[in-house]
């Protein structure tokens, strides 16, 4: 009878060990998933403001003749631009957390890669030609990058909860 209630005590004990360790990973790979979120976010919103920036100088120079920032400034949003689009950092946080051919981390490629190609326009225009480099600009702000950004926001949010959290790993132990 003893040895009934040890052993119901110890099965017990280490079904609880199990399901408190499950419970542990799930709420620590949910809190990375957040903040992979958060930074990726926060990635893109820099990438997206030194962009902009750029961009409504060139519009002002071109435009009217007048800068709106000191050619100082211009130059340092021009170097974090360049240091954040050439940077591994958010991509490599992006496919360590979700997989490396998670939905997550293939639309991260594709909005890095559609925010290089805005880069290349902006740099590349010119006065004579920034009717036509503005215009593209602004269209590919429109139609690709806006909407890839908001899916990709969207797919990190999706991806940082304790179910999804558990559906990958029961895939997971699948394989």
């Amino acid at each position: 009878m003893n040895s009934d209630i040890l052993l119901s005590g110890a099965i017990g004990a280490l079904l609880a060990t199990f399901i408190s360790v499950i419970f542990q990973h799930l709420s620590l790979s949910v809190h990375r998933r957040i903040e992979v979120m958060y930074s990726t976010v926060k990635f893109f919103d820099e990438i997206y403001y030194c962009i902009r920036q750029i961009h409504q100088n060139k519009i002002a120079v071109y435009d009217t003749g007048k800068f709106l920032m000191r050619e100082e400034d211009y130059n340092i949003l021009n170097r974090r631009l360049d240091e954040l689009i050439g940077s591994a950092d958010a991509h490599a946080r992006v496919a360590l957390t979700y997989g490396k051919h998670s939905t997550q981390q293939e639309s991260f490629g594709v909005l890095r890669d559609k925010t290089r190609d805005v880069i290349l326009v902006l740099s590349k225009s010119r006065k004579v030609s920034w009717d036509k480099s503005n215009k593209t600009i602004n269209k590919m702000f429109e139609d690709d990058i806006d909407p890839r950004r908001t899916a990709l926001e969207k797919r990190l949010i999706a991806g940082a909860t304790m179910w999804s959290v558990l559906w990958g790993m029961l895939c997971f132990w699948k394989r």
